[in-house]
């Protein structure tokens, strides 16, 4: 066969697999579980920063969310 010919067959097999996987149950499950660790990723980050800016107001250290985010932005941002 031409290559040509063998890498278009390669391409179209790629597609029938990634249709099958999107049309499976299976493939829907692996979605919903990304989702899923997405938002407990997310809100563990913002209850993470809640919770470091409650500890530092009763160690008494004065720590406002506009002075933490200037420290961050400045902290990582790219010069």
């Amino acid at each position: 066969m031409l290559p040509e010919v063998v890498h278009l067959i390669g391409i179209m097999n790629g597609f029938f697999m990634l249709k099958n996987f999107l049309l499976d149950e299976a493939g829907q499950s692996v979605v919903e579980y990304t989702l899923l660790l997405t938002l407990i990723g997310a809100t563990t980050v913002f209850m993470v920063t809640l919770m470091g800016l409650s500890l530092s107001q009763m160690l008494g250290v004065q720590v406002t969310w506009d002075r933490y985010t200037q420290w961050a932005y400045e902290k990582f941002s790219t010069k």
